[in-house]
């Protein structure tokens, strides 16, 4: 069982590659949802880990359609219950 959730929130490769490295659940938020565009093939890196996306942070960038099939899209409650969920979590 993972017992981290990693949160990035800014679109840095460096920051994703570490956070892939970790044995831990992925969130994105904010600018970092962008790492989760289907478009982008390098993007298909994701695909191994569990990974959560904010869907608000999705919509507002014009991604809700373009979402890698693997990314659960989560709302507010969703996203407080991950944060709360016991798993020690860490902001990159």
């Amino acid at each position: 069982m993972v017992s981290k959730l990693v949160v990035l929130n800014t679109k840095d490769e460096k920051m994703l590659e570490r956070a892939l490295k970790m044995d831990a659940e992925l969130l994105l938020m904010q600018d970092a949802v962008l790492f989760a565009n289907n478009r982008i093939e390098a993007n298909n890196k994701l695909a191994a880990h569990k990974v959560y996306a904010v869907k608000r942070d999705a919509v507002k960038r014009g991604l809700s359609d373009r979402m890698l099939d693997t990314v659960e899209l989560v709302d507010m409650d969703q996203l407080v219950d991950l944060l709360f969920s016991g798993k020690s979590v860490v902001n990159l």
